[in-house]
């Protein structure tokens, strides 16, 4: 999964970068770059290439959705086209957006990576083999902490 949106978020991330670089750029100007067919146009070859059967994306800056489309099939044997609102498996996805909001955190002195998570969570998370072993902060952003995936909660 990441190797497969991770040039479409990079993508995204310069066409962000750019909308904001300059100092005489208005809201208008944000919301033409926004807008351009050159993103439609990256995400459909980009999907062509990798055979994405469907996707929708969308650019929001600062709490504004300034661009969105949806491509593609959400279920290609009912030919359901995908849109805007169709909701999506994050699978992997969720640990770019979890470990950059730790690392802010983690910038602004709010915790030390050899941490114990216990120490900031509501509730204990222990690994079943190694009981007297904390789980740290860089054990989870290094997925050295060994815990495993729930697998029956993703069907």
């Amino acid at each position: 999964m990441r190797t497969t949106f991770l040039p479409i978020i990079i993508f995204c991330c310069l066409l962000i970068a750019q909308t904001h670089s300059g100092s005489a750029t208005n809201h208008q100007n944000e919301k033409n770059m926004c807008t351009d067919d050159i993103i439609d146009d990256f995400i459909l070859q980009y999907m062509q290439q990798r055979h994405i059967p469907g996707l929708s994306a969308s650019i929001v800056i600062n709490n504004t959705v300034r661009w969105q489309n949806a491509y593609g099939w959400a279920h290609i044997e009912h030919h359901l086209s995908t849109t805007n609102d169709t909701l999506f498996k994050i699978a992997s996805v969720s640990k770019t957006i979890t470990a950059t909001a730790l690392m802010q955190l983690y910038e602004q002195g709010c915790f030390n990576l050899s941490d114990p998570i216990n120490e900031y969570l509501p509730y204990p998370v222990i690994h079943p083999r190694y009981p007297t072993t904390p789980i740290t902060f860089h054990m989870l952003l290094t997925h050295s902490s060994a815990i495993n995936d729930n697998w029956e909660y993703l069907f």
